[in-house]
């Protein structure tokens, strides 16, 4: 909570991006996900917010990508 206070003040997480993870995605458009790669190591939720965060937040641009093509590293 600390660290999360000190880079929410210093603009390094923003207030949107800190919603996100207390609260979750917003309401997604499930009919154009892409599918879960490997639901045994990914839920479903883990696979909708990586979504999520890659198509709201450009820090998170190639996060899917890179858990489909990377799934044993992750």
């Amino acid at each position: 909570m600390i660290a999360a206070s000190i880079n929410k003040a210093s603009k390094i997480i923003s207030e949107d991006l800190w919603t996100v993870f207390t609260r979750g995605p917003s309401i997604t458009d499930k009919s154009t996900q892409k599918q879960n790669p490997n639901k045994n190591i990914i839920t479903n939720k883990g696979w909708e917010l990586a979504e999520y965060l890659e198509n709201t937040f450009p820090k998170f641009t190639g996060l899917t990508a890179s858990l489909t093509h990377k799934i044993k590293l992750w």
